[in-house]
């Protein structure tokens, strides 16, 4: 028993294993750009895809700002995307320096070549107390009535690290802040293919600075995963 237990055990260290070794950065920003327009920064790989005035997205300082009073859209792109299966998360700090609006909106989303959205990340104070907000995931689509919170309070000023994550085969989404409790999104959503990491500016999301994202990108299992996998437990059957 303790070898057929301990065979086991290798082969779920080897699976894992594997699969953590497959996991690749795909997008890795500082935003370390001087002071002005985050599209037209020496060496950003961002670029508009929506809003009526180019060039309002800006990093600060090192950060990157976004507001509820402009309307650009910026997104940049994953290496080696497009990503059709998988699993995608982006990892990034928030600093919120004004309230969102009760039903709030998303500023930040995985992306097609297009106009698909996924895993949006809505700002909203909906449940939250006096002067606090709340971040929430949607799938699709991206308001208060198809968004579930993370259940904890958020203050301004205060920085939080913030997980978000679109798997492209189940076709969902989960957000996790400050590594502690985590939500799933309720609502429904037909697969796209992912090309980009977009942040949005629209009426209801507050003001906020944002910094350090990394999107890391899993592949499914891959076969040799699964070959391997096979192979430890062809050996437990053996010793049985």
């Amino acid at each position: 028993m303790k070898i057929k237990s301990s065979l086991f055990a290798a082969s779920a260290v080897f699976v894992v294993g594997m699969h953590a070794s497959d996991a690749a950065v795909v997008l890795s920003e500082s935003f370390g750009y001087a002071d002005g327009p985050l599209i037209s920064a020496t060496g950003s790989p961002w670029v508009t895809h929506s809003g009526t005035t180019p060039g309002q997205v800006d990093v600060t300082g090192g950060t990157v700002n976004l507001t509820s009073s402009e309307t650009e859209d910026v997104n940049a792109p994953l290496t080696g995307a497009p990503y059709s299966t998988g699993l995608l998360t982006a990892t990034f700090s928030v600093n919120f320096s004004a309230l969102p609006t009760a039903v709030g909106t998303y500023f930040a989303h995985f992306k097609d070549s297009t106009t698909g959205f996924r895993s949006r990340l809505v700002a909203n104070t909906t449940d939250a107390g006096t002067g606090l907000f709340r971040l929430g995931i949607s799938n699709a689509g991206g308001s208060v009535a198809t968004t579930t919170n993370v259940a904890t309070d958020l203050a301004l000023n205060t920085t939080y690290s913030v997980v978000m994550t679109w798997n492209l085969d189940t076709l969902a989404s989960t957000l996790t802040v400050n590594g502690g409790i985590a939500a799933s999104a309720p609502d429904t959503a037909t697969a796209i293919t992912v090309t980009s990491f977009g942040l949005r500016q629209s009426t209801g999301m507050g003001t906020l600075t944002l910094d350090n994202l990394s999107v890391d990108y899993i592949p499914e299992p891959s076969s040799a995963m699964l070959l391997g996998a096979m192979g430890m437990l062809g050996i437990i059957r053996r010793r049985r």
